[in-house]
């Protein structure tokens, strides 16, 4: 923005460059959203198989998770951490809620001796985290008043 703008000037400016981040993280966010579930999947699935496995599935979800964001903000300029804006956090805590049931499950499957349990609660992640993502970035968009 410069000094000499009118308001009506810096408000198109400002518009402008909500609508620029806007496409941005829409920018091949299918691959993203299909990424960032399948991580979280592998992270609660690994727990299906003995010891070591479960820990390094975590390992390499959390690794895995960490570079897909710094690869993507990267890309797009933009870092999607899930806690900006307000409205869009909401969604981000729902899904923690789910992954936090679903943690639970995991034990109480270990403790049951229930080997198979992580296996179908590593689909259920994978939707609810593709499902989140997606409602995310609607939420996300209608929140910068892009269309």
């Amino acid at each position: 923005m410069t000094e000499d703008q009118t308001p009506a000037e810096a408000l198109a400016s400002i518009s402008a460059a909500r609508t620029a981040v806007g496409g941005r993280v829409d920018e091949k966010s299918w691959t993203y959203d299909l990424i960032y579930s399948s991580l979280a999947a592998v992270m609660i699935g690994a727990h299906a198989f003995p010891s070591p496995i479960g820990v390094l599935g975590s390992v390499f979800g959390i690794v895995g998770l960490a570079l897909l964001v710094r690869t993507w903000a990267d890309r797009t300029g933009v870092l999607i951490s899930g806690l900006k804006p307000p409205r869009a956090r909401w969604v981000s805590v729902g899904l923690g809620l789910v992954l936090v049931a679903v943690i639970f499950s995991v034990i109480a499957g270990r403790q049951l001796e229930l080997w198979w349990v992580p296996l179908p609660l590593a689909a259920i992640t994978f939707v609810a985290a593709l499902v989140a993502s997606r409602l995310w970035r609607r939420v996300y968009r209608a929140e910068m008043g892009v269309r």
